[in-house]
């Protein structure tokens, strides 16, 4: 981490980035509140107090008390928490005294068996028995996800349209319309993953509690809150987890999403309304999914040691690799499709592995896994003067769709950090500059737009409830994947930067 420029100073936030140079301005100015650059991109800024008042809870004291009959509160006891609080609830209703004894001893051996199973279960996959919220936060690729008043963040690929998922279990579309849709339903609880449908502007599936909640909005409505009629909801077929990572997949219309808790792989296709799964695709649960730029690929990683690439044609087959230490945090395809970079959860370093040009064959993969970056925590001066603690274990890692640059998000440290990469004639990371938050403004979420014209677009979701949009402009330059990029029709300047330090396979 040493090897990055000085972060700005503390009353200072990045205005863009071009050519490696970072810009850097007063955070109280206008150019702080509305970036010049990016006059027609939403304005994004929710707090915790705003969110408060449009609650779940704060909205049931305005409402009378209405209480259901004995009957449905255990059908739906069954439908959204299986059968032990089905028995629970069962349990409930025997406390009046008018069911026989012996029908409430059955339904107490019952429970204590199941519970008793749960526990023996849960000890061989221990990450079970933490708490929903704590679960949710350990495997999240967004930053103190309980704490935080912003869940996640997804951008559409094809159009100016980001998604943002609050912590009251809302989902607000930001685009180029005045009005902003809310998207909200009693099964959208605890959201943990968002994403967007390739070809189409208006479907984008949001994960939560044991099923994906897949919205189809009508892009002629003026609605500012879509009704239900625009929702299909999709159960997973074997475990009511948290979903924290769900998946289209670019080139059709299947949506690859799992649990947190079962290690089965449900893919949902959209074409023929149907639902397929794939059995012990993760060890103890799956946590990230994503399917590589050409649609051929998918990656699943697991609470456990071990992650799987699957290839779905002409037949399923997967090949399964294994991080340095701990699980895999957090993964990412590169736009050329043969390369992955991704960082565990133990070791503070980002490892890459490459993928050979022999459709069909995982042979070409390197055996293990090589480091290409040391993100060890650090301490660096600012231009102002104040130390800044840097790096440290990887939060999430997000890659532009131009290949360009890779984004660096820290569990523990406050700053993102940004590399130039390069792939030929190996796999390079070079250091390119920090974006760094205070004591009470830190960033919790980091998401590219792949559709930016002009190089990258960056977007940081910080806890404070806003979302900063930081364009990363290229010159004209030919990428890997044969992209070409324009300059943009204007004069840039930024400061200087150190010698960066390279980090290659060799």
């Amino acid at each position: 981490m040493h090897a990055f420029p000085k972060p700005g100073g503390p009353n200072t936030i990045v205005l863009y980035e071009k050519d490696g140079y970072f810009t850097h301005v007063p955070s109280g100015s206008l150019e702080a509140t509305r970036n010049p650059y990016l006059t027609d991109y939403p304005e994004i800024s929710l707090s915790k107090e705003a969110l408060k008042g449009s609650s779940r809870d704060s909205l049931q004291s305005v409402f009378l008390v209405h209480h259901d009959s004995t009957l449905k509160n255990i059908l739906v006891a069954w439908r959204e928490g299986g059968i032990v609080q089905f028995l629970e609830e069962a349990l409930k209703a025997t406390e009046g005294g008018k069911t026989p004894p012996a029908v409430t001893t059955i339904l107490n051996a019952t429970l204590s068996l199941l519970r008793w199973s749960q526990s023996v279960y849960r000890s061989l996959s221990p990450h079970k028995m933490l708490p929903l919220d704590m679960m949710i936060s350990t495997f999240s690729t967004t930053k103190d996800w309980s704490s935080s008043c912003i869940r996640c963040i997804a951008w559409h690929p094809q159009c100016k349209k980001i998604a943002v998922g609050f912590s009251d279990d809302s989902v607000r579309i930001y685009g180029l319309q005045y009005i902003v849709p809310m998207l909200k339903h009693r099964r959208q609880k605890n959201i943990g993953a968002i994403a967007w449908r390739y070809n189409s502007s208006c479907d984008v599936a949001i994960g939560c509690q044991g099923c994906v909640l897949l919205w189809r909005l009508d892009p002629n409505t003026v609605a500012a809150k879509p009704s239900s009629s625009f929702l299909t909801v999709i159960n997973h077929p074997a475990s009511t987890g948290p979903i924290v990572s769900l998946s289209w997949n670019p080139k059709t219309d299947q949506l690859a999403f799992g649990t947190c808790t079962d290690s089965t792989l449900a893919v949902w296709d959209t074409q023929s309304e149907k639902e397929f799964s794939v059995p012990a695709a993760g060890s103890g649960g799956i946590t990230q999914l994503h399917w590589s730029w050409d649609g051929q690929k998918l990656v699943s990683t697991s609470p456990l040691l071990p992650f799987r690439i699957f290839e779905f044609e002409p037949i399923l087959k997967s090949a399964k690799f294994c991080a340095e230490a701990g699980r895999v945090q957090s993964i990412a395809w590169s736009p050329c499709n043969q390369h992955m970079i991704f960082a565990d959860s133990e070791n503070p370093r980002l490892f890459g592995l490459s993928f050979g040009k022999i459709e069909g064959s995982f042979r070409n993969f390197a055996t293990n896994p090589l480091v290409i970056a040391d993100t060890a925590e650090a301490a660096l001066q600012g231009q102002s003067g104040d130390e800044f603690r840097v790096g440290g274990l990887v939060q999430s890692i997000v890659w532009s769709r131009n290949g360009d640059r890779l984004a660096v998000l820290f569990k523990e440290t406050k700053c993102v950090a940004i590399y130039k990469v390069k792939t030929k004639p190996v796999l390079l990371l070079e250091p390119l500059g920090l974006i760094c938050g205070s004591d009470d403004c830190y960033p919790v979420a980091v998401s590219f737009q792949p559709s930016f014209e002009n190089g990258s677009l960056l977007s940081v979701a910080w806890s404070v409830g806003k979302v900063q949009h930081i364009p990363m402009f290229a010159s004209k330059e030919k990428y890997y994947d044969g992209l070409s990029i324009e300059s943009p029709p204007f004069n840039l300047y930024g400061s200087s930067i150190l010698s960066p330090k390279l980090y290659s396979q060799s």
